[in-house]
């Protein structure tokens, strides 16, 4: 069977429809011998934050060395991403392998199995071959008649939280899909529910006791949230302080503080997992269509919120992030969602809204949903597809760095991320990045002609010029400092509690155009543009000591040059200066894998220089560098080299 032959066998319109219940499922299982029987599972139930808790605890057990299993869904962008071993989605010729091993089951069934029944069976044979030493599963729909609780007892049960959704199958009240959802529950095993709704939770805790199983809940009070930014997020949860997260989103710190609650259970399960481990697996974690960032200028994100309580926690996050800036949305939902509750919501953060239609039966109509919005008294174009969504958001964009978020269903991500990277080649966006890139080389010109003139000037009143032309000048190098300026490293060290360096000046002093701007908010950054908010993530990388992160932001060139950077405890960076000295190059200019090249001055300080980040720097003390940038056709923003300036000696 090849892998065409694969999808087209799991589509079969002989599985359409969703039809709960769990005899099918029984039946299909039994026919293939019980390889659910075989696996530890991590069962996941909830309205919201399924997902993000399911990747989580996944890179949590990987990083503590299990080889773990991932069923999740829908898929966003590859229908492979729905079956993960060992954080990899399920290779085209694994997945025709197993579908062939369970066709013969799914078509000797008198009432046939629903594709998505089809698609638990081909996760559990697969997670079986690959001898996986933990599953997390996430269920489809619900709970007590979803495919996924044919699973015998699992090691923990998990309800990350409850709200309206899918009304028509699982109730329509708060209590009945907790009830619902609450099906997942096995007797004597334990439960952890992270939701906040009250009378959910009272339905939940109540069926656990019933079922002899230990409760656990999240402690929302216990959940301390630190900054939250484009780059993530910094928050603390019970006794564990400064944990990180890539994730952007200010509810993916509640979905974290679930995974801490998870793995605290585990270990009383017998798990081997560290606290180095919880804190790199969250750190690490990588999610798809939650709150993701696309590009950098514009800014453009792409988040699934497709209910009222997903809507809502993204019009938070955007408040968070822009503060009061409206911003421009796309946005297509499918018409048994509240859409009218829905557009209510994105109306608060928004400027222009473009909607659309996505692919699906069940898609609202862009025109029906464009007038939503209206009787909301925002500006809102129907659009015929999302590449002519996103060439008119984009456009508007541009001449304003205003960002885009693309909201609404999942099912949209694919052709959302298509019409974006058309655009990037061929569309408004082509087009509008020529003209800006003229009136930089305009501004560049003269910019260096001043530098040159007030240079010139500096140079005849220093003198400089007549040493030059009379003794040779000598120059001397940094050498490496000696051991006695060095201070310990301290690993476990908390920067951030440290009064005398949060009394610094920790602010980036960023100069364009012979302008300096006191860059400190997200808005401050994000209208400084996308330079600005490279050099952002790459001090919070220092600072932070994340050395991951650093590394993610040099180019190949840089490391087959020079190696990635050894880990380094945080950092005590202030009085940070970066100056755009205007030399702009173009490597393959013109042409579609185009980068663009960026020189800059940067200066900074150390409060105190341990040497674990420079060991070339007395404490205290200021010293020029000069970055050279690259900036690929794709927005991607990364360093090519960083050179040492070196002091003349008269």
């Amino acid at each position: 069977m090849t892998y065409e032959e694969a999808l087209s066998f799991i589509h079969s319109t002989e599985w359409q429809g969703s039809r709960p219940g769990l005899n099918r499922i029984t039946e299909l299982m039994s026919k293939l011998g019980n390889p659910e029987k075989t696996l530890n599972f991590v069962h996941v139930a909830g309205t919201n934050g399924k997902g993000s808790f399911c990747a989580m605890l996944d890179s949590v057990l990987r990083k503590a060395g299990y080889k773990t299993g991932l069923f999740t869904s829908p898929f966003i962008e590859f229908f492979e991403e729905r079956i993960r071993y060992d954080g990899k989605m399920i290779s085209k010729d694994d997945l025709a392998e197993t579908v062939s091993e369970v066709k013969d089951a799914c078509l000797s069934m008198t009432d046939p199995p629903t594709e998505f029944e089809v698609l638990t069976a081909i996760g559990f044979v697969y997670f079986k071959k690959k001898n996986a030493d933990i599953v997390i599963l996430e269920c489809g729909m619900g709970g007590r008649l979803d495919s996924t609780n044919v699973i015998p007892s699992p090691v923990l049960s998990v309800i990350t939280g409850i709200a309206l959704d899918h009304v028509a199958f699982l109730g329509d009240t708060v209590e009945k899909i907790a009830y619902e959802k609450a099906g997942i529950i096995k007797p004597s095993r334990p439960v952890l529910y992270g939701g906040k709704d009250k009378a959910a939770r009272d339905v939940i805790k109540a069926a656990a006791l019933e079922r002899g199983c230990p409760y656990y809940e999240k402690d929302n009070s216990a959940l301390s949230c630190g900054r939250i930014s484009l780059k993530g997020s910094r928050f603390g949860y019970k006794k564990y302080r400064d944990l990180t997260l890539s994730l952007i989103g200010t509810y993916q710190p509640e979905n974290a503080a679930n995974v801490v609650e998870a793995v605290e259970i585990l270990r009383r399960e017998g798990y081997k997992i560290s606290d180095k481990n919880l804190r790199e697996g969250l750190k690490e974690t990588e999610w798809k269509g939650r709150f993701e960032r696309l590009r950098d200028y514009p800014p453009v994100f792409f988040d699934g919120g497709h209910n009222e309580e997903g809507v809502t926690a993204a019009v938070r996050t955007v408040k968070e992030c822009f503060g009061k800036k409206k911003i421009n949305l796309i946005s297509g939902v499918l018409k048994d969602k509240d859409y009218e509750v829905i557009a209510s919501k994105i109306a608060e953060i928004s400027d222009t809204v473009y909607t659309v239609t996505p692919d699906s039966p069940r898609a609202l109509n862009a025109k029906d949903y464009a007038d939503v919005f209206k009787r909301n008294g925002k500006n809102a174009v129907a659009n015929e597809s999302f590449a002519e969504a996103v060439n008119k958001a984009y456009s508007k964009s541009l001449k304003s760095g205003t960002p885009i978020l693309c909201v609404g269903s999942l099912y949209s991500y694919p052709d959302f991320k298509k019409a974006l990277s058309a655009a990037d080649e061929n569309g408004a966006i082509g087009k509008k990045a020529k003209e800006k890139r003229l009136a930089k080389l305009m501004i560049a010109t003269v910019c260096i002609l001043t530098a040159l003139f007030l240079a010139l000037n500096l140079i005849l009143e220093s003198g400089l010029l007549s040493s030059l032309f009379g003794e040779k000048v000598r120059y001397r190098d940094y050498p490496p400092l000696g051991e006695e300026y060095l201070y310990t490293p301290d690993w476990n060290e908390n920067i951030l509690e440290n009064e005398e360096y949060l009394g610094k000046d920790r602010s980036i002093h960023y100069t364009s155009n012979n302008v300096t701007l006191l860059l400190e908010d997200d808005d401050d950054f994000t209208s400084a543009g996308p330079i600005a908010l490279f050099f952002r993530e790459y001090f919070d990388a220092v600072v932070n000591g994340d050395h991951v992160r650093y590394n993610s932001l040099l180019s190949e060139p840089y490391k087959k040059e020079y190696g990635e950077k050894e880990p380094f405890t945080m950092q005590k960076l202030y009085d940070i200066e970066v100056t755009d000295l205007n030399c702009i190059s173009y490597i393959n200019e013109g042409k579609p894998n185009q980068i663009t090249v960026y020189e800059y001055d940067v200066s900074y300080k150390i409060m105190e220089n341990n040497g674990t980040y420079r060991n070339n720097l007395v404490s205290d003390d200021k010293r020029p560098l000069r970055y050279f940038l690259y900036r690929y056709a794709s927005g991607e923003i990364r360093i090519f080299d960083i050179e040492e300036y070196r002091e003349i000696l008269n």
